[in-house]
């Protein structure tokens, strides 16, 4: 049976947060998604962690954009220079 002064704060299932060591109630948890795949953090280190995963998909778009863009260069240069365009005249076109 579950007793409130037993000094757990009330928690029906105090856990602690592999991430910090802070002691969460584990229904108060959340699934961790990077760090500790298949494992309940607290909320304070699942808001970080998600932080963390934005960030990252942000860094992948941004070098996807850089790569698209690079090809786009390539192949535009390429197409250029079929059309009789000089070297000169593109770096010109692309600065």
């Amino acid at each position: 049976m579950f007793y409130e002064d037993e000094g757990d704060d009330g928690m029906e299932m105090p856990t602690p947060c592999i991430n910090c060591g802070k002691i969460f109630d584990l229904n108060d948890g959340v699934g961790s998604k990077k760090w500790f795949p298949n494992t309940v953090i607290c909320e304070k280190c699942f808001d970080k962690e998600e932080e963390e995963i934005e960030r990252d998909e942000e860094i992948y778009d941004m070098k996807l954009s850089l790569a698209n863009a690079k090809w786009d260069v390539n192949y535009y240069t390429e197409e250029l220079k079929k059309l009789g365009l000089t070297d000169e005249e593109i770096s010109k076109a692309i600065n």
